[in-house]
């Protein structure tokens, strides 16, 4: 599934890898003079970059939420980390992912081996019938009960067009229907997509994931984000045709308090979602604001939000909008063509793209930094 296999609840893997360095003493220093950085690169690289301290390879699982650090665990052969539980200390392993067939939606294979290994030496391995990979942990098992995982389930097997969720029990192997998250009745639906970008409201225990589809029969594409609470339930939130998803990348970010989600396009669209209306059966979880017309382009947007709203990058251009309304307050214009964008300490928002970081801000942007060799396009940014 494209981008999604280290895109999950807790995002990325990186062991053993060779260090990364600068260029030159200059570029050196220049890198420890940003703020506190965690990105990931498209070879799967995590590097962790300023703060003052030197360039280094994360050896471990970055939890997205708060960038907790996991410690590395020994995979079994020919599986790989895919989601981790930094609280719990927990680890899913699951088969390692391999290339896409044309017109799928993710790897085919028949049967599925999830191994779980815990800090404090537990260990569970289930191999089930089918194709089955780890999404999330769920929060509700007891402290020595044996944990739940969320997990997405592709059908068919071999060839997957569709999937479905369904909860894994680690201690029986069984696999069960998650609830609805608005109605808490049992969810057996199938849904078709690709998953395009991710973001978890850690202490609300939500996961948002972007996919853009198509059902069976149509010739359109259609885009909805997938709602997965790690207490219990899934939900399927549409998204305003006027952001025009359904063939245009986009993304997807949260508030720093979790009381909103915003997601963007690359046509220049962006909608307000309240939190709180989303998980309330008895409210409409429509968009509660929609605008167009904002920068443009064929590749996909960046976003980052503060308390006063979300920032927006697409191309070269930069801007930042009220939280209410989503009119636009401030521009700027980045040197490079952003690929990621985070918001730092101090509200600094820095930007990632052609090989370089800067730190961009309303009349004034700083020169742009190059990259350590060895890194590839960033994929990720994240504050440190």
């Amino acid at each position: 599934m494209p981008r999604r296999c280290v895109l999950t609840a807790t995002l990325v893997l990186i062991a053993g890898c060779a260090p990364v360095a600068a260029s030159s003493v200059d570029d050196a220093a220049r890198l420890a003079a940003l703020p506190r950085l965690v990105l990931r690169d498209e070879a799967g690289q995590v590097v962790t970059v300023g703060g003052g301290a030197d360039v280094a390879v994360v050896e471990g699982i970055v939890a997205m939420d708060d960038r907790t650090i996991v410690p590395a665990t020994a995979a079994p052969p020919g599986l790989a980390p895919v989601v981790a539980s930094p609280r719990a200390g927990l680890v899913a392993h699951a088969t390692a992912p391999t290339q896409l067939a044309p017109g799928t939606i993710a790897a085919g294979r028949t049967t599925s081996r999830v191994v779980v290994t815990a800090t404090d030496g537990r260990r569970w391995d289930v191999t089930l019938d089918g194709n089955v990979v780890p999404e999330a942990f769920s929060s509700r098992p007891k402290p020595g009960e044996a944990p739940q995982l969320y997990a997405v389930e592709y059908l068919p097997a071999d060839a997957p067009q569709r999937y479905r969720v369904r909860v894994l029990d680690l201690g029986t192997g069984e696999l069960s229907w998650p609830r609805n998250l608005r109605f808490k009745a049992p969810v057996d639906t199938e849904m078709a997509g690709v998953s395009r970008d991710q973001v978890v409201a850690s202490r609300r225990g939500l996961l948002f994931t972007l996919y853009r589809g198509r059902r069976p029969g149509d010739d359109h594409d259609y885009a909805f984000v997938h709602v997965l609470s790690a207490s219990g339930g899934v939900w399927c939130l549409g998204v305003p045709n006027e952001l025009r998803l359904d063939r245009s990348p986009g993304v997807v970010a949260v508030s720093p308090d979790e009381s909103t989600l915003y997601v963007a396009s690359a046509a220049g669209g962006l909608a307000l979602y309240e939190i709180d209306v989303i998980l309330d059966g008895a409210r409409s979880p429509d968009a509660s604001v929609v605008v167009t017309g904002l920068p443009s382009g064929e590749r996909g947007p960046a976003l980052g939000a503060t308390a006063a709203g979300p920032i927006l990058a697409q191309g070269n251009d930069v801007v930042w909008l009220e939280a209410e309304d989503l009119s636009v307050t401030q521009r700027a214009t980045a040197e490079v063509p952003v690929e990621a964008l985070t918001v730092a300490s101090g509200g600094r928002v820095v930007v990632a793209g052609d090989g370089r970081l800067q730190v961009v801000a309303p009349g004034s942007t700083a020169a742009p930094v190059e990259l350590p060799a060895g890194v590839t396009a960033v994929t990720k940014l994240l504050p440190g």
